[in-house]
């Protein structure tokens, strides 16, 4: 999170200098970035000398590191903090000096489906460096993942909590499109990814069907318990990348049949996504066929915290998902 702080707040006759250094100890720390507007104002570069050598050089750090923190994580939302008399909550909240601290002290939260195998999910597809921002974050409590349930889930605490303006600028929401092909969300996917956007609550909609179809042939492959399941991912390897992008991993290509039958039944968008799948899917061998008609279990998504995903990092730059999964990690720790 960017935070400007308006010049009028280091004029001599109105400074509050306990709580500007509490502003700038953040910046310093790497929680946020914290910069005078403008940079070289007169009346912080006067507020800063009159400090003590210590207190001083810590200025100093903390917008030099502010600097630094910018151009490594460049934040998609920032405040303004003012002399007002109580808070704006508009596009840029405007907020006053002990207002805007309450508010810097909070935790960006990811409200995920599970907060243990996403978190898990999104550690595996990092990079070294993000994977070890991201874990000094929750460490220091600046980065919370919660658990949030499954979409319908998800659309019921955001309605009941839209109203909060802290929640709706500290809360950032991860979740499954549940396409039945690609670029064919479900219709609560749809829902929700409009409901962040129309209330400007940060987010990210998966390109694929879930997190659990991020999980790369190889993982499947070198997991498998019997030769059943190790048929099954040799199946799932020969499948396009946009099949396995879609394929229902927890319960197979059997799992997707009645919903598939119920909304060819249906009109507009689920009717063309149904139609889509079904030719999506079209193309199988009939014995991977077979072989895909069970998924891969319900408790597929430990995997991303299983010992083989934490020291086979390379499995998930094999396709695509990097190319989705890295800068939405770099949005996530520049907005928080």
């Amino acid at each position: 999170m960017k935070a400007l702080v308006a010049a009028c707040l280091f004029e001599p006759d109105r400074v509050s200098t306990l709580e500007l250094a509490t502003l700038f100890r953040m910046a310093a720390e790497g929680q946020h970035i914290v910069l005078p507007e403008p940079l070289q104002d007169p009346s912080f570069l006067g507020w800063s000398e009159q400090q003590n050598p210590s207190m001083r050089d810590e200025i100093t750090f903390a917008i030099d590191q502010s600097l630094e923190l910018e151009s490594r994580h460049p934040p998609t939302r920032q405040i303004r903090i003012d002399r007002v008399d109580a808070p704006k909550w508009e596009t840029t909240p405007v907020l006053p000096l002990a207002v805007a601290l309450g508010f810097l002290q909070q935790p960006l939260v990811l409200l995920v489906e599970n907060q243990w195998h996403d978190a898990a999910f999104l550690r595996c597809l990092a990079d070294r460096f993000q994977r070890k921002e991201l874990r000094k974050n929750e460490e220091r409590g600046w980065l919370r993942f919660d658990h949030g349930g499954g979409l319908t889930e998800m659309l019921q605490t955001l309605e009941q909590r839209k109203g909060e303006p802290l929640f709706r600028r500290r809360t950032w929401f991860l979740f499954d499109s549940d396409a039945l092909a690609p670029a064919r969300p479900s219709k609560d996917s749809r829902r929700l990814r409009h409901k962040c956007e129309q209330l400007n609550i940060a987010h990210h909609q998966l390109k694929r069907r879930a997190a659990e179809n991020y999980l790369p042939p190889a993982a499947l492959e070198r997991t498998a318990k019997d030769a059943q399941g190790r048929r099954k991912a040799r199946a799932f390897r020969r499948m396009t990348l946009e099949q396995r992008s879609h394929f229902n991993m927890k319960r197979g290509l059997r799992g997707d049949e009645k919903r598939v039958e119920r909304e060819s039944r249906a009109s507009g968008q689920e009717q063309e996504a149904a139609a889509a799948h079904a030719a999506l899917f079209s193309g199988l061998d009939e014995a991977d066929r077979t072989s895909l008609l069970p998924g891969f279990g319900s408790d597929l998504s430990k995997l991303f915290s299983s010992a083989e995903a934490l020291h086979n990092h390379g499995w998930f730059w094999d396709d695509s998902s990097i190319d989705e999964i890295h800068p939405v990690i770099e949005r996530l720790l520049g907005d928080r």
